[in-house]
């Protein structure tokens, strides 16, 4: 995410100045996306139970 962040930032793709442009819809499409698999990865580590004894 902070490669998406400031990828799009360095390229002025996550700021609208004027006009809507191809590049930032498809700027903020990929970091929705890339969001949503970040979040469906943790869960997946995260779900598992710790299998550790006391």
């Amino acid at each position: 995410m902070i490669i998406n962040l400031t990828a799009g930032i360095k390229f002025n793709l996550a700021f609208i100045e004027n006009t809507l442009t191809i590049g930032n819809v498809l700027f903020y499409i990929w970091v929705i996306i890339s969001l949503g698999l970040l979040l469906w990865r943790l869960y997946k580590i995260w779900h598992k139970p710790l299998d550790i004894e006391f």
